[in-house]
């Protein structure tokens, strides 16, 4: 399957779990969790995979385990830009 790079602004400690559109070229998701421990990763990777349909072992953080801008690569045969629009 085809791997595909995606980059993310996450917006932690959100009032619920969303894709809010565009932020400085990057797609703004909000997660309610915490960024605590790597919560709003597990989170961030969870909300994902129930969105594509994709396992969550097929979604990877590739950078910014800390900060709010992420790069991720995500193992799928779909286009995962435009279902995240």
């Amino acid at each position: 399957m085809p791997k595909q790079i995606i980059q993310i602004h996450l917006q932690p400690n959100a009032k619920r779990d969303e894709i809010c559109g565009e932020y400085d070229g990057k797609i703004k998701i909000a997660i309610t969790a915490q960024p605590i421990d790597g919560r709003a990763n597990l989170a961030l990777i969870k909300f994902l995979s129930k969105r594509l349909h994709i396992s969550k072992s097929s979604i990877e953080i590739q950078h910014g385990l800390t900060g709010r801008d992420k790069t991720l690569c995500i193992t799928s045969d779909t286009d995962v830009k435009e279902l995240l629009k």
